[in-house]
């Protein structure tokens, strides 16, 4: 979609320059002109600089390791100007076109479908060089007849350009991909494996229970489940499934170690269902919303540590001229096994009271998606990232993980640990401290979702809980009982909020499988079948997606 972006006030009497909308590069650090482009390049100390300046800046400022070059355009006294948000990730840019001044500018947000097998620059002409195992071509989308306008006329979420080697993302637009509802029952599926099984209070006795799963399941009958075993799901290797009412947990676990709050007769008795995914089959990404979480303020940090006149916490107030989808790439839906909701939008992604609300502006949980810094990752929060390398990680960030920033390519913080070490983290018993928030009635025990780390070495799962009723004590408990060495919250309070959502292919078609039938009322009816909730529309909530390795 064309994005028109006023150029930002200049600061002092710095001109803005060509093709800068605001900000300051320095051109006496420039490097090289290759034909009539230059490599436009600010030092990584002016960046960095940017970056953490308490100042109103752009989205492009808040990349400290952005690159870019820039070219005149022929005839013309405009430029074009292609920024890679971050080089080590390749895959997200921004192309600017149109002449100096405000509002004579235009934006267009692409993306690179195969980051790790091409290379996007910009070449002699000018025109945009791709370089990859698909061989070197090179487009100018900006030329008449505009690929550019066409893609964006489109108003598909991910329009291709260039061949196809790129997308042009789309602020608004609908998808067409459909799929069937529900999937075959029994059979296709892997036999055993799986994480370990839950510490139960009679391990030798198990106990066969009804389970409203949605998912179909291998070794079991319909609608039955063995309490704290992992069921292989039919037609998905490495992805397990499980159910436990933590009642059933051994007293060694709710007892101890570490601290929680007493459960009630609710918790204890609701069903919790478990999904695991085997991290040496499956990646994980992660997408923003086209709404939540924000970029603004959240009202719950006292007023003393919001800095005055400030958009945001990191001094933006919107990610334009990037454009957030809250959906998976087409490129990756072929991969894509799961997907399920993020986190806390960001009105509650933030402290209101405890140590957490009194540092930095209130701790709002920070956000990274294809490498671009759309909220600083904070420290004392939970977070799972994802590096460029591909390993996925849990766990409290911290200032000297900001080394990191370089290579992550996806993150996500939401609020504070829940299992730490293997034990209940040291907030789970303080609402407040932990920003746990509650029910619509202001009651600490809700419908709640969560992600742990299990297992160690090669055999690392990354597992998914919904839980109908419980409060953070009955989470940590439950997680400690599967032997989670780190966990923490993700959304609440609706099954739209914590919807997690499988794709099962069979006999030529993909079917849809939702881990409780109430998450079935997000997908909308296509006219071919169903068209699922972040992998056929854009969505206005953050989500993660579950793919199978390699392209």
């Amino acid at each position: 979609m064309q994005i028109t972006h006023s150029d930002p006030p200049r600061h002092g009497n710095r001109s803005p320059g060509i093709a800068r909308s605001g900000l300051r590069f320095s051109l006496a650090l420039a490097a090289c002109i290759l034909g009539n482009v230059a490599q436009v390049q600010s030092s990584p100390s002016e960046q960095r600089a940017q970056y953490e300046a308490a100042r109103a800046k752009s989205i492009i400022e808040l990349q400290p390791f952005r690159s870019e070059q820039s070219a005149s355009l022929p005839g013309s006294d405009a430029t074009v100007r292609l920024i890679s948000l971050n080089p080590a990730v390749n895959s997200w840019f921004l192309l600017q076109i149109g002449k100096a001044g405000a509002g004579q500018q235009k934006y267009y947000h692409l993306e690179n479908p195969n980051p790790g097998g091409q290379k996007i620059s910009l070449s002699s002409g000018p025109a945009l060089k791709l370089t990859g195992s698909g061989g070197t071509m090179t487009c100018a989308p900006w030329q008449d007849p505009s690929a550019l306008a066409e893609a964006a006329a489109s108003r598909r979420p991910f329009a291709p350009i260039c061949g196809g080697r790129l997308y042009l993302r789309n602020r608004a637009g609908g998808s067409t991909l459909s799929m069937a509802r529900g999937a075959p029952s029994g059979g296709g599926g892997q036999s055993g494996g799986g994480p370990a099984p839950a510490a139960l209070a009679s391990p030798g006795s198990p106990q066969v229970i009804a389970a409203r799963m949605g998912l179909g399941l291998s070794g079991t009958n319909p609608g039955q489940m063995t309490m704290g075993a992992w069921h292989p799901v039919a037609g998905l290797a490495g992805v397990f499934a499980s159910a436990l009412q933590p009642k059933a947990i051994s007293k060694a676990v709710l007892q101890g170690p570490g601290s929680v709050n007493a459960l009630d007769g609710v918790e204890l008795g609701s069903t919790v269902y478990l999904v695991a995914f085997d991290l040496s089959r499956y990646d994980l990404g992660y997408a923003v919303g086209t709404q939540e979480p924000g970029l603004t303020w959240s009202s719950r940090p006292p007023a003393s540590v919001r800095a005055r006149g400030l958009p945001g916490p990191d001094g933006v107030g919107s990610p334009a001229p990037l454009v957030p989808l809250g959906m998976v790439s087409p490129s990756l839906a072929g991969r894509t096994v799961a997907t399920f909701a993020g986190g806390f939008k960001r009105h509650h992604g933030a402290f209101k009271s405890g140590p957490l609300a009194a540092v930095n502006g209130g701790s709002h949980y920070g956000f990274v998606e294809q490498g671009a810094i759309l909220s600083k990752l904070q420290p004392g929060l939970s977070t799972l990232f994802v590096q460029n390398n591909g390993q996925i990680e849990m766990k409290t960030w911290t200032s000297s993980d900001d080394k990191l920033l370089p290579k992550i390519r996806f993150a996500r913080q939401n609020g504070v640990p829940l299992i730490e070490g293997g034990v209940p983290g040291r907030y789970v018993t303080q609402w407040g401290a932990g920003n746990w928030s509650g029910s619509a009635e202001a009651k600490l025990r809700t419908l709640r979702a969560g992600a742990c780390m299990l297992g160690k070495g090669r055999q690392r799962y990354l597992a998914y809980a919904y839980f109908p009723a419980a409060t953070p004590s009955a989470m940590a408990r439950t997680f400690q009982a599967y032997g989670c060495q780190y966990a923490m919250l993700l959304d609440m309070n609706a099954p739209e909020l914590t919807y997690l959502a499988l794709y099962v292919n069979s006999g030529g078609k993909t079917y849809i499988e939702h881990l409780v039938p109430e998450m079935a009322a997000s997908d909308r009816s296509g006219g071919a079948g169903v068209v699922p909730k972040f992998l056929g529309t854009p969505d206005p909530r953050d989500m993660f997606y579950i793919m199978r390795k390699g392209r």
